[in-house]
């Protein structure tokens, strides 16, 4: 199944971590977020890379505003 597979390149990027292998490392955690990411696409119908979001939260802005100087 898709999350095992990613679980499993998960370890063996930790693995690749632990032996100083950064290359190596990228491509496991990489993988195994493409893998993720289809995935959630298989349970929300939602291509993988899509922009929407479930139950609206697409369109729901969120701001920041600083706090007044004093």
């Amino acid at each position: 199944d898709i999350l095992t597979e990613a679980d499993a390149l998960f370890d063996e990027a930790d693995a690749a971590l632990t032996e100083g292998d950064l290359g190596e490392y990228q491509e496991k955690v990489t993988e195994a977020r493409e893998l993720l990411a289809e995935a959630l696409s298989d349970l929300t119908g939602v291509p993988a890379g899509g922009d929407a979001a479930p139950d609206g939260a697409a369109d729901a802005t969120t701001t920041t505003t600083a706090p007044p100087d004093g």
